[in-house]
């Protein structure tokens, strides 16, 4: 199994990282709108799993705190795995192997209803035989309203569990996404699935705040995936 984690898709610029005891790294990136901010994740492995965890830490403690917190979009890209990515480039195949867990159980990507992608046009190919991309949110959620030149709809289907996954192409083996807080999940382009946490908890003071979650490769067994991500995340099923 290999694959890509990008850190991150948001805001923030890459300063370094270092190998840490243990098989663990830290990296470091940097706030641009709070430039004495810095966001510092350990990256740590663990039989059949590796978790990132990141905290904020200040530059210069004179300066305050911000209101908010900045915004980590972690994109998990398979692509470069053969077991895992498109069948022979056909996107679709991918879609069809990605899941989430719905109160039918573990349901896969192409069997959700996907809405079409509004900044596309009605005959673009990336709408056949469904729209490739598309976005989840929990049960106990209302779909945030899109924006304008949005890159992707909220499919009418929603998730039980803060999950996402694939499954190989073989049917054997699974990978997957799970954290304690994520608002929503996606599966957008270059073979790449989302599901992003937050910091929390949000009305802890920021440095003892926390951004978590672990990828996850294990045989093809959904019931044990979501009893591992039960043990490590006991709000992975949300607030349903």
């Amino acid at each position: 199994f290999r694959c890509d984690s990008w850190c991150y898709e948001s805001e923030l610029d890459y300063i370094g990282v270092r190998a840490l005891d243990g098989g663990r790294l830290q990296m470091e990136h940097r706030w641009r709108e709070h430039r004495h901010i810095r966001v510092v994740t350990i990256v740590r492995p663990e039989v059949g799993a590796v978790e990132f965890l990141a905290r904020l830490e200040r530059d210069d403690e004179t300066q305050a705190w911000p209101d908010r917190v900045p915004y980590a979009n972690l994109c998990w890209q398979l692509k470069t795995c053969p077991g895992f990515n498109s069948q022979d480039g056909h996107f679709t195949d991918f879609v069809k192997r990605c899941f989430i867990f719905t109160p039918q159980g573990r349901t896969f990507l192409h069997e959700t209803e996907r809405r079409l992608v509004p900044s596309l046009e009605a005959d673009a190919k990336q709408k056949k035989p469904f729209p490739w991309v598309q976005m989840y949110c929990g049960v106990w959620q209302q779909a945030p309203t899109l924006k304008p030149k949005t890159w992707a709809d909220y499919s009418a289907d929603r998730y039980t569990h803060r999950i996402i996954g694939v499954v190989s192409k073989d049917g054997k083996s699974l990978a997957a996404l799970a954290n304690g807080t994520a608002k929503l999940s996606s599966q957008a382009w270059n073979d790449c699935l989302h599901n992003n946490p937050e910091c929390a908890p949000d009305d802890a003071p920021m440095p003892d705040r926390r951004w978590q979650q672990k990828v996850y490769v294990m045989k093809n067994d959904s019931t044990l995936l979501l009893k591992r991500a039960e043990k490590d995340f006991p709000e992975v099923q949300g607030d349903s």
